[in-house]
């Protein structure tokens, strides 16, 4: 929502064939590619490192090789990054946003059955504690007060690389900042009235290379100064199953008493009008949450979507492209988003993707700027998302992708 767009997009990961060891390298890949587009934004002053874990018999806390490589991440392997603000330490001095806090953004890698132990745990992952699959999960928290800082696990040394590979998750993973007043994580299942509230150990699985049938995997991840938007086609059926953390835009009066964070995604590709996001158990395919404070309570709630689909005309007559303009054009509406638990009201709209209607899933707009993806039938709702106009979809051949700036 802020700053210039990184992406390391069209990533093809093709390890196939039946069997756990195929979805954990194929789901391997994912992990280790997501980490090289961190260290890139890192590079950019985007993000920065806090923790990193090198997996469970990891061949030293430095590994952080592709699975075939010399020194390998292994299951259980987890990172940790913080995305900056103007006055983080060190600061990314070309952030322009309005976010207060700091977020931080988890990943860990689960597969072949193995039991999250040591340094790897607590771990679930969309409320389950072991993966016959292959799967790459996310987590997101935002400290409010004090230190702003929410990790309770141990951290590695900004400027000194020996000191990451070996940090420990806390038990709980996350609590309010040392002299702070509030906490959220999610997805949802990890707050008041959810099944993590205690441990707040849940990540929300956004690609499950499924082992007895592996198949080719494509994914691409994208973000922003305020943001991380990450696209998983787990089955290279052109399904992309989506994800994003991030800020979204509040409405005006509630600039004062709600802070804008958001987690929409996981396993769906489908996102209509009257969806609601996250849940108590913490297994939904549409997980997430959204931060509420309205009332001076720190937590994060289910959400609802809504989509000006009078306007869309969607299961209705198209009103697709609009047939104001001279030339007949495609709007981009934004996903309105409020806080569905207890009936709390409309709280604002995610400017990071859009929705657009009657359009062909994986199309793009006529500038290459922007790529909808999505439900495969035409009349059916697409994400519109930020997209390198250089790099055509479904064009990727390898698991580095193509890594750098949108123009």
């Amino acid at each position: 929502m802020a700053g210039q767009v990184y992406g390391k997009i069209e990533c093809k990961s093709a390890n196939i064939g039946s069997g756990t060891i195929y979805a954990h390298q194929n789901a391997q890949e994912v992990f280790k590619g997501l980490y090289d587009f961190l260290t890139y934004l890192e590079t950019q002053n985007v993000v920065t490192l806090r923790a990193r874990f090198a997996g469970q018999g990891a061949s030293s806390a430095a590994a952080t090789d592709y699975w075939d490589g010399a020194a390998p991440f292994t299951v259980g392997a987890w990172f940790l990054f913080e995305w900056r603000t103007s006055t983080t330490t060190p600061a990314n001095p070309s952030y322009a946003g309005t976010r207060v806090h700091p977020m931080y953004i988890l990943v860990q890698l689960v597969s072949q059955s193995a039991t999250m132990t040591g340094n790897a745990a607590p771990a679930l992952f969309n409320s389950v504690s072991t993966y016959q699959d292959g799967a790459v999960a996310i987590q997101m928290a935002v400290g409010v007060g004090g230190s702003m800082m929410p990790w309770a696990g141990t951290l590695g040394t900004y400027g000194t690389p020996a000191s990451f590979g070996s940090q420990a998750k806390g038990n709980p993973v996350w609590q309010v900042p040392p002299g702070g007043q509030g906490l959220y994580v999610f997805p949802r299942s990890n707050n008041a009235g959810g099944s993590h509230a205690t441990i707040k150990q849940n990540l929300n699985v956004f690609m499950d290379c499924v082992y007895s049938s592996s198949v080719i995997t494509r994914y691409s991840f994208i973000a922003d100064h305020d943001g991380l938007f990450v696209i998983g086609d787990q089955g290279n059926d052109q399904l992309n199953r989506f994800l994003y953390q991030g800020v979204y835009k509040l409405r005006s009066n509630l600039v004062a008493t709600q802070d804008p964070y958001i987690q929409i995604g996981g396993q769906s590709y489908v996102l209509n009008a009257g969806n609601n996001f996250g849940d108590l158990i913490g297994s939904a395919v549409l997980n997430g949450g959204i931060a509420f404070n309205t009332y001076g309570t720190y937590d994060v709630r289910i959400g609802i979507v809504s989509m000006l689909q009078e306007v869309l005309g969607y299961n209705t007559n198209s009103m697709q492209p609009n047939k104001l303009f001279a030339t007949p054009t495609f709007d981009e509406m934004p996903v309105l988003v409020g806080v569905k638990e207890y009936y709390e009201g409309y709280a604002g709209a995610i400017d990071f993707f859009r929705i657009v209607q009657n359009t062909t899933n994986n199309d793009r707009n006529t500038a290459g700027t922007r790529h909808f993806i999505g439900q495969p039938a035409v009349a059916q709702y697409k994400l519109s998302i930020p997209w390198n106009s250089a790099v055509v979809p479904l064009s990727g051949t390898t698991r580095t992708g193509t890594t750098g700036a949108f123009p």
